[in-house]
């Protein structure tokens, strides 16, 4: 499934990261006005998480 996560705050990180190990197709969305997050994770290739 394509899902769409509006906003890359903490909660949209983790509703993202969530969905993507779940296999779904995960694209993110922010306004042009906080480009930090969305250009973060970008850089690091996506979102990673260790541990259980």
């Amino acid at each position: 499934m394509k899902i769409a996560v509006l906003g890359s705050g903490n909660g949209g990180c983790a509703v993202a990261f969530d969905w993507a190990q779940l296999g779904h197709d995960v694209y993110m969305f922010d306004f042009e006005n906080f480009p930090t997050n969305i250009e973060a994770i970008s850089k690091n290739n996506g979102i990673h998480s260790e541990g259980n």
